[in-house]
């Protein structure tokens, strides 16, 4: 059994034919990203409902409309805006992040100077998007 599972190992490693085994090739991110989900929910998502001074009517909602998270490699540096739209139809930035990232492998490390210090937070490089996790979850499609 023991040596099975050693030859299947083995089988599994890439050698570079110096003996070495080769890391898979993982590309540095860049480019802009689009808010697609929050918290696994499509846009537009409603951030919150507020009451009606009139109980007998409905009340206003407030959606978040959509997003981008750019990575600019030259400088390791992210931003991070996302957008709402309010019960009168005005359109705002809701969030507005920046700061600093690392990518790890599949794993993107990512700190803000905010004004109580720096925040670090992670997102999850997946084939096709890359989900944020952060007070949300934000995921961007590419």
């Amino acid at each position: 059994m023991t040596r099975s599972i050693t030859l299947l190992l083995l089988g599994a490693l890439v050698s570079n034919g110096c003996g070495e085994v080769s890391a898979p090739d993982v590309r540095p991110l860049s480019g802009s990203f689009v808010l697609t989900q929050v918290n696994g929910k499509a846009l537009p998502d409603t951030l919150t409902v507020l009451p009606n001074r009139d109980p007998t009517q409905p009340g206003c909602a407030i959606l978040r409309t959509g997003g981008t998270l750019v990575l600019d490699p030259v400088g390791a540096k992210f931003s991070i805006s996302v957008n709402a739209k309010t019960c009168n139809g005005t359109e705002g930035v809701l969030l507005n992040e920046s700061g600093t990232y690392r990518q790890d492998a599949q794993t993107l490390i990512m700190t803000e100077a905010g004004p109580m210090g720096p925040f670090s937070f992670h997102g999850e490089i997946g084939a096709h998007q890359i989900t944020v996790h952060g007070f949300y979850e934000y995921t961007f499609a590419h």
